[in-house]
């Protein structure tokens, strides 16, 4: 492999791991390709051929953990969408059931991917930390 290849490799691989870290699925990030991207498919064969660059998809799944558990704060501090009945107005029920499913979503994917800091589990099984 030439080493343009390989910068060609890296790059789209940061690019990848980038939009993952900010909360993008590597799916998302396929369906939207940026210039010059792999197939999804050369994607994770890369990354399986790789260490160095499995280690940076693991950190950026990490990361996107992150994202998830501090998004949870901005549904409980939004400013509730309110509806018009015959007596004034009053929040609006759905959109609350919208902000709770938010908030729950938000927390599971931050538990799966951020378990040691977002995880119902506080001492995980084999691990040496």
């Amino acid at each position: 492999m030439s080493g343009d290849d390989r910068t060609t490799r890296a790059r789209i691989i940061e690019e990848v791991c980038e939009r993952i870290a900010g909360g993008e699925s590597v799916a998302q990030c396929f369906a939207d390709p940026g210039d010059g991207y792999c197939s999804e498919k050369t994607f994770w064969r890369w990354i399986g051929a790789d260490k160095g660059l499995l280690a940076l998809y693991e950190v950026a799944i990490s990361v996107r953990g992150l994202y998830y558990g501090e998004k949870v704060s901005s549904f409980g501090f939004a400013k509730p969408e309110r509806i018009a009945t015959a007596f004034g107005t009053r929040i609006d029920p759905g959109w609350v059931q919208l902000q709770k499913i938010k908030s729950d979503d938000c927390k599971w994917i931050a538990a799966r991917m951020a378990p040691k800091k977002y995880g119902d589990r506080t001492i995980l099984a084999g691990d040496a930390d």
